[in-house]
């Protein structure tokens, strides 16, 4: 080790001391050359090679380096410091030309680079060793590495030294996997000659096949994509050639192997960094570059399209990718050679579905290439087209989605590849070609066009840019023209002057229409009628795609805010479209006097080109726009339908126009003139076509209004303004409440016997609809200013209404499906809207109104509340928003008498009307928002009418589930009344119903004393739960009632007599079928006084206990009795509607007695468990927990038993330790209960004896043996 170091540290001090004083190749001479020559000998015969001899030898080879000192004197700022060395200082590396004191030696002795050779030898031949790999690591960082020797040094080397060199890193790489050796590689500067020798070279394996011949090659392409700039500026073909020849033979099927492909990938990648280095070629690549270049593009299109079956194609795609962007720079370079071979690669691409990135790239590159450098060769884009529909068309397995996404690269490579005039062009044509193909495929008289066709003609203007959208329109309106041109009259009005690059002739584009893009074929005119109607089909969709771009909001919007420059391509397109209509209205007469055929395309075409140039014109700046559409409803001439469109655009426009802004006055002027459509004399009897027009321009002049009307004024924030603007709507009151009035004579529904009738019908139904939503504006507009016309305008509403409900009820009983159903739902909801525009603005004025609308067939009609549909429910909910106005704009003290008339219609003992009550709980429903928008003061006069109203809903006979929904929608109204009332006015109300009551009859005739009993105690049971304490007072008025109802139930359901003792009076007791019906009061009765106990619980069981525990006694007996009650199956329990698998779990016995599903509507149990909880003591529960033990002790009904112990549980589960005092008496008989026979009962048992251990805190097993 000290020899190692000391050594060391003399040849640092000889190498600092300067050139002058110990010169570079003495030192070698005398040193460095035996030194390195022992290491080499050294490095095979040890495996020691300590850190010490490693510094002496990184200090020997660094004079291979070749680096010296020529001034002593540079600072030490200069050195460059790359690590520790052995000796403790830092070992020294010198930059070139960094200062003037780093020079180079000035002649490379040739031991030095013998003695590199033999050292990179040695290593190849003992690549196994660690310590060997190590020193060649150290040689490759200090010396090959270094920018210094690879361009100072490397160059100066003899020819057949530098090859050496190359070849033996080349094999260091790939056989010895020594990584710094390809990095010495990449810093040579490699020349053309040097990177053919080492790829044909046998010394580097680069010329083999295998798996190190590869690897060889790999490692020198890399060095090529990495000297690409250098390499491409020497002159000639021949690296490229050489490279080209070795793909070919990598290529062959015979010798593909695994690492083939990657290989292969590399060398296109290392020829596109060539190329891409070289740039285009402008001049004439002469005959023998030219020749190798059209070899080389022939096989990139064997590698691509599949074409030779010597050649394996590519696989991967990143290999297609680059051999892609390569064929494209090949074409830079030779455009006339390859140009015309970029189609079939195209082609191909096309076919791969799976590999929908391949195609993207594929047409992303090629596309801009093809137009790019076809032009010089003669190719049009025509040529491009056709050739990529005749590959889709062989392909009838791709998909529709994949076509799509394929015309979109396609559009997309076009116009990112041109200025924005030529790729309007070329997406014109691209449009025209793919409409054309679709016509060749169809290939029938009357075209049945695919969904996704359809989409992709819609989804066309979206991929492009706005201005693009425009300005292809142009272009394909004029391809248009020429195209009915020569189909119809065979005039080719294509110039010579026009033809380009982007030329597609009339006749080229009936060939591909007719005879498909793979075929040419002579037009013979005239053309045969399938070739016509293809033709034909082929203008209306191109039609129908420039429609679409004009629907696109960016379109729209880039139209309106025009330049210019875009306005003088709007104006050629309107010019155009012009000049369209004219001709197709020329040809349509003609079929129509019997010349040719196609007459019934023309229709449709023609009346495409005039909604198209309906839509720009709505797109035109609005003066322009406002005076052609003046001029339109003013020509008496111009067909009803293009006056109706022109209408209806304007209030289109309307809504996107600022109201703020001075165009919306010049909106404002429309309306004279759109009053003036509004004001024709409707006359109904005429027939349908006389009465189509004015019809139609009246509906489509309200519809125009209101939309004025709410852009222009509803919706403006000042005051000031709106009340200026609003003068011009003036005149429309006046056309509104007469066009009702009208329309309203014979408005009533009839089955329809003709289409002419229906078409009258749906023409009346679109009139009332526009004018009611166009008088329900007016009417938030004027307010009481409308005052004057208001007659005119609410009778024919609720005449309207009345009879579209009156339709609706029949068209729903015969269930009719003709499309009228869907009319009359139209019309209830318009007049539905224009009602709620006057109940909420003017309510005070709607008042005399309402007992006309509150009519069976009016506002409550049940035709306004049911359906399922989006119509229907939107017609409900606009009915209750009539509902809620009525109610909270007319006060209660008005309209409470008019909804106690129409109670008394619906429910009354005159009611004739089927299922009326459905129509009283809207009533109910009015007039229970009205009593709570009411104050208190307002409501105590109204007390008796709204009691009256309550009455008839209590009485009505009906059966059970509309007595339960009757009931429940009075009790909210008599709450929503109560909670207005004081204490002091509660008491008398209720007596006040206690009276109308009565007494309790037990006769089983009288059926409306059970009724009113039922409702009595139902409504009791709500002002219980409602008010809690409060009403426990009058509770106390009707104790007595509840005994005896309890009683007459406990006779009727018990089979046992009353107790002995008891001195009361016995109640008739009915028959045994009427028995339903008697205690039909039972359940709403035990649900009252459980709330009302529950309620005195919370407040200390005071009103339980009064009268010294009397009223508590007279309660409890007749209560237990009912735990032994027989309930018959016909009795009604609520609730009423429940699910099939309950209703078949529990008896009418378990529901009523036990409390199953009944928990919130009133059973014997939880009543029991209310009253053990008000009553709070001992001496109380006494006699309640003795019922409950008898019950449980009923040895006949097993049922019974089970009541009892659910009650017993239910209390001990209420009450707690309270009631643990009396656990002892029940001990006996849960010790019987635990060994019943129903596992029920068992269960129940052992829970009570479970909360018993529970509370008490020990076991009760000893007390049960």
């Amino acid at each position: 080790k000290g020899i190692c170091h000391s050594i060391t540290i003399m040849m640092e001090s000889m190498e600092g001391a300067g050139e002058k004083a110990f010169p570079l190749s003495e030192r070698w001479g005398l040193a460095g050359q035996k030194m390195f020559d022992h290491f080499i000998e050294m490095s095979s015969s040890t495996n020691l090679f300590p850190d010490e001899m490693q510094g002496l030898f990184d200090c020997i080879i660094l004079m291979l380096k070749g680096v010296t000192i020529q001034d002593t004197n540079i600072e030490d700022s200069v050195v460059i410091v790359t690590g520790p060395a052995t000796s403790g200082r830092r070992r020294r590396s010198y930059s070139i030309g960094s200062t003037n004191g780093i020079g180079q030696i000035e002649s490379y002795p040739k031991t030095m680079s013998s003695c590199l050779i033999k050292f990179l030898e040695a290593t190849i031949k003992n690549k196994g060793d660690k310590i060997v790999c190590r020193m060649c690591d150290s040689l490759n960082r200090l010396v090959l590495g270094r920018k210094s020797w690879c361009q100072g040094i490397f160059p100066k080397l003899q020819d057949t030294v530098q090859t050496s060199i190359i070849n033996l890193l080349i094999t260091l790489r790939c056989d010895s996997a020594i990584e710094s050796s390809g990095l010495v590689l990449l810093g040579l500067p490699w020349t053309t000659s040097q990177i053919i020798n080492a790829m044909c070279s046998k010394i580097s394996r680069a010329s083999d096949i295998d798996a190190g011949g590869l690897s060889a090659l790999t490692t020198i392409l890399e060095c090529i994509r990495s000297h690409a700039n250098s390499l491409a500026c020497e002159s000639g073909f021949a690296l490229p050639n050489v490279m080209f020849e070795k793909l070919a033979t990598l290529s062959k099927i015979e010798t593909f192997t695994d690492g083939t492909d990657y290989a292969r990938t590399c060398i296109i990648h290392s020829l596109l960094s060539l190329f891409i280095s070289r740039g285009s070629q402008e001049n004439d690549p002469g005959k023998k570059v030219a020749k190798d270049i059209s070899s080389h593009s022939e096989l990139l299109v064997s590698l691509l399209s599949q074409r030779n079956e010597v050649m394996k194609p590519l696989v991967s795609g990143r290999s297609k990718s680059l051999c892609l962007q390569l064929l494209t720079q090949l074409c830079s370079s030779s455009p006339m050679l390859v140009a015309e071979s970029l189609i079939p690669v195209l082609q191909s691409s096309i076919s791969d579905e799976d590999n929908a990135q391949v195609t993207k790239d594929a047409v992303m590159s090629l596309v801009p290439t093809y137009c790019k450098y076809a032009p010089k060769t003669g190719y049009r884009l025509l040529n491009l087209l056709k050739a990529i529909f005749e590959k889709v068309n062989s392909l009838d397995d791709l998909s529709w989605e994949y076509h799509l996404q394929l015309y979109k690269y396609l559009i997309t490579a076009l116009v990112s590849c041109m200025n924005p005039q030529d790729g309007s062009t070329a997406v014109a044509m691209v449009l025209a070609a793919y409409v054309s193909n679709e016509a060749f495929k169809a290939k029938t008289t009357l075209q049945e066009s695919d969904d996704s066709f359809l989409y992709f003609i819609g989804e066309l203007p979206s991929l492009l840019d706005k201005d693009i959208s425009i300005n292809a329109t142009l272009p394909t309106l004029k391809c248009i023209g020429r195209l009915i041109r020569f189909s119809h009259v065979g005039i080719d009005s294509m110039s010579s002057e026009e033809s380009n690059f982007f030329s597609f002739e009339p006749k080229a584009m009936c060939n591909v229409i007719i005879n498909g893009p793979s075929k040419e074929c002579d037009i013979q005119l005239p053309l045969g009628r399938q070739d016509q109607s293809s033709v034909l089909w082929t203008i209306l969709t191109m039609i129908h795609a420039i429609k679409n771009v004009f629907l696109q909001q960016s379109v729209r919007k880039a139209i309106r805010n025009s330049d210019d420059e875009r306005a003088k391509i709007c104006l050629k397109i309107w010019q155009e479209l012009m000049v369209l209509q004219s001709f197709t209205a020329h040809i349509r007469l003609e079929k129509a006097e019997g010349k040719g055929t196609g007459g019934k395309y023309f229709d449709v075409i023609t009346d495409e080109i005039s909604t198209t140039l309906l839509e720009l014109q709505n797109l035109l700046p609005i003066p322009h726009f406002l005076a052609a559409v003046t001029s339109l409803i003013q020509d008496t001439e111009v067909e009803v339908e293009i006056q109706r469109r022109a209408i209806l655009l304007l209030a289109e426009r309307a809504s996107e126009t600022n109201n703020l802004s001075h165009e919306a006055v010049l909106f404002l002027e429309m309306v004279s003139d759109l009053v003036t459509l509004a004001a024709v004399n409707l006359d109904f009897q005429k027939d349908a076509n006389t009465f189509r027009r004015p019809a139609i321009l009246a509906q489509s002049a309200f519809k125009a209004i209101d939309q004025l009307l709410k852009c222009f004024v509803l919706s403006f924030p000042d005051e000031k303004i709106i009340r200026s603007r609003s003068k011009v709507f003036i005149p429309v009151q006046k056309s509104v409440s007469e066009c009702l009035s009208m329309l309203a004579i014979g408005f009533n529904y009839q089955k329809l016997s003709s289409e002419d009738e229906m078409a009258v019908f749906n023409l009346k139904v679109q009139v009332i609809s526009s004018a009611a939503l166009c008088a329900a504006s007016l009417i938030t507009l004027m307010k009481a200013k409308c005052l004057a016309i208001l007659p005119k305008l609410v009778n024919p509403l609720v005449e309207f209404l009345i009879s579209a409900n009156d339709a609706k009820k029949v068209m729903n009983s015969e269930k009719t499906d003709d499309g009228l159903p869907q009319s009359i739902t139209l019309v209830q909801l318009s007049v539905l809207r224009a009602l709620v525009a006057i109940a909420e603005h003017i309510p005070q004025f709607f008042m005399p109104y309402v007992d006309k609308l509150l009519t069976p067939q009016g506002l409550p009609s049940m035709c306004l509340r049911d359906g399922s549909t989006e119509e229907e429910i939107a017609v409900s909910h606009m009915a209750d928003r009539l509902d809620t106005a009525i109610s909270k704009g007319i006060p209660a003290r008005q309209l409470a008498p008019i909804l106690s008339k129409a109670t008394s219609r619906f429910l009354g003992h005159q009611n004739t009307l089927e299922n009326s009550w459905q129509e009283s709980l809207v009533i109910f429903k009015i007039l229970k928002s009205s009593i709570e928008s009411a104050s208190r003061s307002d409501i105590g006069p109204l007390a008796g009418k709204i009691i009256n109203s309550l009455v008839q809903a209590y009485s009505f006979d009906c059966d059970a589930v509309t007595r339960c929904q009757l009931m429940d929608t009075a009790n909210e109204t008599l709450l929503a009344m109560v909670m207005r009332l004081s204490e002091a006015q509660l008491r008398p109300l209720y007596a006040r119903l206690r009276e109308w009551r009565g007494d309790i009859n037990t006769s089983a005739s009288d059926t409306a004393a059970a009724r009113r009993r039922n409702a009595f105690w139902s409504l009791s049971a709500a002002m219980s739960k409602e008010l809690r304490s409060i009403f426990l007072p009058c509770m106390s008025n009707v104790v007595i009632d509840v005994v005896k109802e309890l009683e007459l139930a406990a006779s009727c359901l018990v089979s046992s007599k009353l107790s002995k003792g008891q001195k009361r009076q016995k109640l008739e007791t009915p028959h045994q079928g009427d028995i339903s019906y008697s205690v039909i009061s039972l359940q709403p009765l035990l649900l009252c006084l459980e709330l009302s106990l529950k309620a005195d619980a919370h407040e200390g069981g005071n009103w339980i206990r009064g009268d010294e525990g009397q009223r508590y006694s007279q309660i409890l007996y007749p209560l237990a009795q009912l735990l032994s009650a027989t309930v018959p199956n016909d009795f009604e329990i609520l609730p009423l509607v429940l699910f099939e698998s309950k209703q078949r779990s529990f008896t009418p016995y378990e529901r009523l007695i036990q409390g199953e599903t009944t928990e919130d509507h009133g059973n014997i149990i939880d009543c029991l468990t209310a009253l053990a909880a008000a009553a709070g003591n001992e001496q109380l529960w006494k006699p309640l927990n003795h019922a409950l033990l008898e019950a449980c002790g009923n040895e006949k009904r097993p049922e019974v038993r089970k009541s009892g112990v659910k009650a017993l549980l239910s209390i001990i589960h209420t009450l707690g330790e309270e009631y643990m005092v009396l656990l002892p008496e029940c001990l006996p008989i849960l010790s019987e209960l635990l060994e019943d026979e129903d596992e029920d009962i068992v269960a129940l048992a052992k829970e009570c004896v479970q909360q018993g251990e529970e509370l008490l805190g020990e076991s009760l097993e000893d007390s049960l043996r």
